[in-house]
Parts: structure tokens; C-alpha cells; sequence
């Protein structure tokens, strides 16, 4: 039964990479059709419908994309394309009618009642500056003033000086106050760390008390089984325990980590370096330990 499922497995894996190389095959007709027609695409008069049916092409490659490798080869493609169609919006008239000459004096002819072959004669042209005259601004007469131009120069200009701000804050205060604020709450932040630590240190000593002086088993201390987030906050602060030598680490026999609180006289009497590890723990290890272990309630309550 299982060769079955794993050759069914296997072909449809053969089948996903046909289809991708079918794909892959389309874009590079493509890149292969814009490098070799590329000056007939650039026309607007000859390329228009070509470059549509470039496009075309490329959307209905696109809906075939299942990877990357296909996805990178879209992006290239559309970049020529567009890079086409900017070639071609430039060569499009902003007007509807574009002006010709010949057309312009054609018309010019017919509203002066000229046959087309023949020019203008002089009283032609004597009529059409008088019809053209109407439409164009003409200068004013000559008049005279009310009186002569008055030759003392005009008084000179006083600059206003600024008067200084008493009222207000200065930048410099600003800051200063910028600064408090971020160390007053960097030392709340601080604060609340070092309470939370102390609180852990107190449920820890509760639970090694109330079994009996024994070893407490580390995941069934900082697992909590309603929240993950929590969890791992709980681990920050243990390692804070640790840390500061109020608490120990030790392997049961089972291979699970212990914790034990540690007085202050063994703390003053401890001696060696400190042993620190890194380890992954992901939401899958921790709804594997809470089942494991049966955890339904967390043994540290948040403040």
C-alpha cells in the first residue's frame, strides 16, 4: 500500500515540474519574440496590436506560476513590455487635429474665395488684414499726464528687528526633557523586569516547599498552558534566576531540567563560571510539553 502512495506521490511530482517547464518555455518565447521584434513593437502605427497580443500571452502564462524561478521571468517580461508601451505613449499627440501647412492654406484659400491653384492677389491680402485686424489688441494712444514725474528719491526702508520670544520653551529644554522622559521610563521598564523577577523567585521557592524540598521540574514551572507568549516570558525570567545564582539547574533522571532555589549563603558560597545554553522552542515543542505533562493551570500568575 505505501509503494503505491509513493509512486502516486512521485508522479505528480513529475507532473509539477513538466508543467513548469512548459512555463518557463512560454517566457523565454517571449524575451526571445521582444529582443527579435523589437524596432516593429516600437512603432505605434505597426506594433500596437502585436505588443496586445504580447500581453496577452504573458497573462495567461501567469496564472501558470506556482514558483519563483517563474515568477522572476514574469518580472522581466513585464519590464519590456512596459518599457514598450512608454516608447510608444511618447510618439502620441497631446492634440486631436494635428497642424499641417498645406492644410492651413488650403482653408485659407477657400474662406477668401481663392482657387485652389492660384494665389492671393494684393486686395486679397488688404482684406484679410483687416478681417485679422479686429482680433488682435491694438496700442493705446499717446496722452498726456496730469503732471511731471517726481525726481526725489523715495525714503529708504527701516528693517524691523525681530523681537526675541520671552514666552515659549527653548529647544535645548526640549531635549533635555526628551531625554528625561526616556530614561524615566527605561528605569519603569526596569523596574517592572526586576519585579516580575523577584515574583517568579517567590512561586518557585512556594512550589519547592510544598513538594516537599524537592526539585521542581522546569516545564511544569514556566509552561503556561493558555498562552505561549507567556511561556517564554515565564523562560526570560527563570534565566534571570539563574543568572543571579538564585536558582539552579540539574537533570532528573527522566532528562528533563530541574529547578532549585538557591539561598543567599549558598549563592555567597557557590564557585565556578556560569554555563549558559541556547535552545529552540517553538509553539509545537510547548503544546507538546502541556500535554505531556498534563499541565491545566500555570504554577506562575502574572501580575
Amino acid at each position: 500500500m505505501s509503494d503505491s502512495s509513493d509512486s502516486e506521490v512521485a508522479e505528480t511530482q513529475e507532473q509539477v515540474e513538466v508543467r513548469r517547464g512548459a512555463v518557463r518555455a512560454g517566457y523565454r518565447d517571449l524575451l526571445d519574440t521582444i529582443a527579435r521584434e523589437e524596432d516593429d513593437l516600437v512603432n505605434i502605427e505597426a506594433g500596437a496590436g502585436q505588443l496586445t497580443e504580447l500581453m496577452r500571452d504573458n497573462e495567461n502564462l501567469y496564472t501558470q506560476v506556482e514558483a519563483p524561478q517563474e515568477a522572476v521571468m514574469d518580472a522581466m517580461v513585464i519590464r519590456h513590455l512596459s518599457r514598450l508601451c512608454r516608447q510608444q505613449a511618447e510618439q502620441l499627440s497631446a492634440n486631436i487635429n494635428q497642424f499641417r501647412q498645406e492644410e492651413y492654406v488650403e482653408r485659407l484659400k477657400a474662406a477668401m474665395r481663392v482657387d485652389p491653384g492660384s494665389n492671393l492677389s494684393r486686395r486679397k491680402w488688404v482684406l484679410l488684414g483687416r478681417r485679422a485686424s479686429v482680433l488682435f489688441k491694438k496700442s493705446p494712444y499717446l496722452t498726456s499726464m496730469l503732471g511731471s514725474l517726481d525726481i526725489a528719491p523715495p525714503p529708504p526702508k527701516v528693517k524691523k528687528l525681530r523681537e526675541k520670544a520671552t514666552k515659549g520653551t527653548k529647544q535645548s529644554e526640549l531635549k533635555e526633557t526628551q531625554a528625561t522622559v526616556l530614561a524615566e521610563r527605561s528605569d519603569q521598564s526596569e523596574n517592572a523586569t526586576e519585579q516580575m523577577v523577584k515574583h517568579v523567585n517567590k512561586c518557585l521557592v512556594s512550589k519547592f516547599k510544598e513538594g516537599g524540598r524537592k526539585p521542581v521540574c522546569y516545564f511544569s514551572f514556566v509552561l503556561d498552558p493558555t498562552s505561549f507568549g507567556i511561556s517564554v516570558e515565564n523562560m526570560f525570567y527563570v534565566s534571570f534566576l539563574i543568572n543571579e545564582k538564585k536558582a539552579s539547574v540539574s537533570m532528573s533522571a527522566s532528562g528533563l531540567p530541574e529547578l532549585r532555589p538557591v539561598s543567599s549563603k549558598e549563592s555567597g558560597n557557590a564557585s565556578g563560571g556560569k554555563n549558559q545554553v541556547v535552545a529552540n522552542f517553538t509553539m509545537n515543542d510547548w503544546k507538546k510539553f502541556v500535554g505531556k505533562l498534563g499541565i491545566s493551570k500555570p504554577s506562575i500568575a502574572h501580575l
